[in-house]
């Protein structure tokens, strides 16, 4: 079965990003920006709507993503084996 999502309920990059990441964890959208290696005039327009989310900007979050991933493990395995 497959689902599919009405056109309304879509919801723009920015703003996800908005409402889910940077208001509630009260993120700095500047160091966010340096986070996914965009600048913060770039990361902005997509956060007020002004702009859309260019391949190379996802292809960087999904990096920066991977990074933590990988660090956050490291840390786990360290923490396991008491070092």
């Amino acid at each position: 079965m497959v689902l599919k999502m009405n056109h309304s309920l879509a919801m723009h990059a920015g703003e996800w990003l908005k409402t889910e990441i940077v208001q509630p964890h009260k993120v700095n959208v500047k160091d966010l920006a340096a986070h996914f290696g965009v600048s913060r005039q770039a990361l902005s327009g997509l956060l007020n709507g002004h702009a859309a989310r260019t391949a190379e900007m996802a292809i960087r979050r999904r990096r920066s993503q991977r990074a933590e991933i990988t660090i956050s493990r490291c840390r786990n395995t360290l923490r396991r084996y008491g070092r």
